[in-house]
């Protein structure tokens, strides 16, 4: 469950709108995001980043210690986050299967020592499952050339179209 708003009444096609519990799973599920900044002419920036979906109102998000996304966040910290989960194209259909959740929050850098470890550590249980031990040690190594930042869920929307059945998969238009 996500604790923020929720726009899906705003949505063209609410009748593809995604429950909170599945728009969660497609958080804690996705392999990476997109995170959406404005530049300093207010041209948008994107770029793809692992992330941890956290405690039902936060993603955190890691980064090196400065670059183009650095200089976004701390001059605009407003963000769209955007998942995407299982998606296959279908050809017969002209269109897509598709589970989707966007989220709109702001970006808080994170410079307390415990909830920085803590979300590198959820970030390693994340990607890395098998190598716990070892990237633990890693993050602590690494804190002090890590920034991590908290985007604070405002207010999010989900959609899904499902897979057509063998029974009702004629072209609709």
């Amino acid at each position: 469950m996500i604790d923020a708003q929720c726009l899906n009444d705003n949505l063209r096609r609410s009748d593809r709108a995604m429950d909170p519990l599945n728009a969660a799973r497609v958080l804690e599920n996705g392999e990476y995001g997109t995170l959406c900044m404005t530049e300093d002419d207010g041209a948008p920036y994107a770029v793809q980043i692992n992330y941890v979906y956290y405690g039902k109102k936060s993603i955190y998000i890691h980064s090196a210690l400065c670059g183009h996304k650095i200089e976004c966040l701390m001059r605009d910290p407003r963000v769209c986050f955007s998942v995407t989960g299982e998606c296959s194209v279908l050809p017969k259909h002209f269109s897509e299967a598709y589970e989707s959740v966007l989220l709109r929050g702001v970006a808080v850098e994170v410079t307390e020592d415990d909830e920085k470890q803590r979300a590198l550590k959820a970030l390693i249980d994340k990607y890395s499952p098998d190598f716990r031990e070892k990237g633990y040690i890693y993050a602590q190594r690494a804190e002090a050339k890590t920034r991590v930042f908290r985007i604070e869920i405002k207010s999010w929307s989900a959609k899904r179209r499902p897979k057509p059945s063998p029974r009702t998969a004629s072209v609709k238009p």
